[in-house]
């Protein structure tokens, strides 16, 4: 693997080589390929706002995290957030409203963000956030999700607002998957796929990788099916374990570097798709930033409303920024600024 690898020029590249591929397919699904060139084009320009602010002394990552909703529907075996609480099934009582996080995407529009990632709880319970992403069109907006909230409103939207792209979470196959979702949660996964390739739409996967199943997910007969089903980026993140007995999941120094290994193979031989790795990219991609380039390591204080993005990469700390941005986050109801982890 590359110590020098560059995640954010990867993923732009990542993007103009889908790009190339919604080409070969412009007369069956040509808004998919007028989109991808225009996109390419927004993130070209979205690099130079930030070299800018960076010559000014502001430092702008490329990507936001924003965990829009505490609430899931599903208890998936050894879920981080809901061992930490993070995750609740009840209903949030305290979190920004589709209002302000639409003006969250406008500012990080305009400062220069090219990605901003989705999370939870489960996302896609906020439909009113996802049709506000929708209308910030030079944002691509991968939205992690367990998949079983997609239905033929959101398919549509999907095909409207095509910078909203699922990435939807699968552990392998179908016993490795149920084992940790729940019975039938594969099934349901692979009918997403199939409605997404028939709609000619773009999706992702997400892989927690563990002990049990980190050659499975890396493996020729895993990603053929997924690239077959037209997926064209796959997330894999490391598990962390919440338990004493749930740490023999957890990769070792061993998993880890072949991992790393793989996917370095997989980027030079298999194209059709993106290939992340949380958090092997960010430590290949420079480690962390020097201090003044972000914000604190604990939580900013609490408030209501939305805030002033430049504002807060404005305010002077004394931590370090992951060089993948910085997470905005409602948790226990209320809001929480911290690190992407």
């Amino acid at each position: 693997m590359d110590k020098d690898f560059d995640l954010q020029n990867y993923l732009i590249e990542g993007v103009e080589g889908v790009v190339k591929d919604a080409l070969k397919a412009t007369l069956r699904n040509p808004r998919e390929s007028a989109f991808m060139i225009k996109f390419a084009a927004a993130s070209r320009s979205a690099s130079k706002k930030r070299r800018t602010a960076e010559d000014r002394g502001e430092h702008i990552p490329p990507f936001l995290i924003a965990s829009i909703t505490s609430k899931c529907n599903l208890h998936c075996a050894g879920c981080y957030s809901r061992c930490s609480h993070a995750t609740v099934d009840s209903e949030p009582v305290k979190q920004l409203s589709d209002e302000e996080w639409l003006r969250i995407f406008t500012e990080a529009d305009e400062m220069g963000i090219s990605f901003i990632l989705l999370a939870g709880g489960e996302p896609m319970l906020r439909r009113g956030i996802m049709e506000a992403a929708g209308t910030r069109q030079n944002i691509m907006f991968p939205i992690f999700t367990n998949g079983t909230y997609i239905d033929d409103e959101y398919l549509k939207l999907f095909d409207r607002c095509r910078n909203l792209v699922p990435i939807m979470s699968i552990e392998g196959g179908r016993d490795l998957t149920d084992r940790r979702r729940g019975k039938g949660i594969y099934d349901i996964l692979m009918e997403n796929m199939e409605k997404f390739r028939a709609r000619g739409l773009i999706f992702g996967a997400s892989v927690t990788v563990t002990t049990e199943n980190y050659k499975e997910v890396t493996s020729d007969a895993f990603l053929d099916g997924l690239a077959e089903r037209g997926c064209k980026a796959v997330i894999f993140v490391e598990y962390v374990p919440v338990t004493e007995d749930s740490s023999v999941l957890a990769p070792t120094d061993t998993e880890r570097e072949y991992l790393m290994d793989r996917i370095g193979i997989l980027r030079e031989e298999r194209s059709e798709m993106v290939y992340i790795a949380f958090p092997g990219d960010e430590k290949s991609s420079g480690g962390l930033r020097c201090r003044r380039q972000g914000l604190l390591p604990h939580q900013l204080p609490r408030r209501r409303g939305a805030m002033s993005l430049l504002a807060l990469f404005r305010c002077e700390c004394q931590g370090h920024l992951s060089p993948s941005g910085y997470a905005v986050s409602t948790v226990h109801g209320a809001e929480e600024r911290r690190y992407a982890p």
